[in-house]
């Protein structure tokens, strides 16, 4: 199983793409639906809670519940061990960021 946090810090609704987001929805629900153990989104924003409801529908409700949407880092820790925990998110894994890793 894996686990997905991603960082929407500073996120508006013009970063998103809905066409991608249905189509990350489909990936996950069809070649992983079962080995993504959560997905961690934060800090959260109007943007994302808008981007949450919009979505929300198009979910079944097991994936829904793995869907955690957080304000404070450092909940993060209540769920995860912080040594997986990517140190831009008050963890003590020095994880690569996304830019980093497409460079």
């Amino acid at each position: 199983s894996f686990v997905i946090i991603a960082n929407s810090e500073g996120t508006g609704i013009r970063d998103f793409d809905l066409g991608l987001m249905k189509g990350l929805v489909k990936v996950v629900l069809g070649g992983f639906p079962d080995r993504l153990q959560s997905l961690y989104a934060l800090p959260v924003n109007l943007a994302i809670k808008t981007l949450h409801r919009l979505l929300s529908p198009l979910m079944p409700a097991r994936l829904l519940e793995k869907v955690n949407l957080l304000n404070n880092p450092s909940r993060l820790s209540e769920s995860i061990p912080r040594d997986f925990i990517p140190k831009c998110f008050k963890g003590e894994n020095d994880h690569p960021t996304f830019d980093e890793v497409k460079e």
